[in-house]
């Protein structure tokens, strides 16, 4: 009966997975919806990260709050949406970041759902701009002790391998480090391995 009760998120573990959710927004493309029939964040996702946000929705009872309409990703107006948009955006374009709404776990839903594997880093689209662009690499680095670069108009993590170490330390769900694991560039699986071996060797 304990383990039914403890299954079920917090109101406050839900608005803080929802903040995140709207901050990785924020930090992809994206644009405002605001019509008669509809009023909220949009966002399209790859069709292999679906199942992620699915899962997110569901483990952080949300599917009342995001849902799939037209074949786009919905965040429905709430009382925290607005508060994010009215804080962080001018004119629908983000002008300024709330450092305590940037936390690892906002970054990690962000590779989640957004990264893209290349030949030797992963990449996150952005429609950032650049004054706001300089200031996340910031955030990103105390977390993760490695490099997220600006490129045009993508953030490139590299080395990513420091971001997978921590994934499995920090005992993420196993599921979303089965994509952590995906995303890992071809030529730091050997440096990967070597890190793995020394995190186990600690944990003995």
């Amino acid at each position: 009966m304990l383990s039914k009760m403890n299954s079920k998120p917090s109101t406050e573990n839900s608005l803080k997975a929802l903040n995140d959710l709207i901050v990785v927004i924020l930090f992809s493309q994206n644009k405002d919806e605001n019509n008669e029939n509809h009023k909220g964040l949009v966002f399209e996702l790859k069709e292999r990260k679906e199942t992620y946000l699915l899962d997110y929705i569901q483990l952080h009872n949300l599917e009342s709050q995001v849902v799939r309409l037209h074949g786009k990703w919905h965040i429905k107006q709430s009382v925290l949406l607005e508060k994010i948009v009215r804080e962080w955006t001018t004119n629908g374009l983000v002008t300024g970041i709330d450092p305590r709404s940037v936390t690892s776990s906002t970054f990690f839903l962000w590779i989640l759902l957004f990264g893209r594997k290349t030949f030797n880093s992963v990449a996150l689209d952005t429609n950032l701009s650049e004054s706001i662009k300089k200031d996340i690499p910031h955030y990103f680095n105390k977390f993760f002790s490695t490099t997220l670069y600006v490129k045009d108009k993508a953030f490139y993590i590299k080395p990513y391998h420091q971001v997978l170490l921590k994934s499995i330390s920090s005992q993420r769900p196993a599921r979303e480090n089965l994509e952590y694991n995906y995303l890992l560039p071809d030529n730091e699986i050997h440096l990967f391995k070597k890190n793995m071996r020394k995190l186990e060797g600690g944990a003995c």
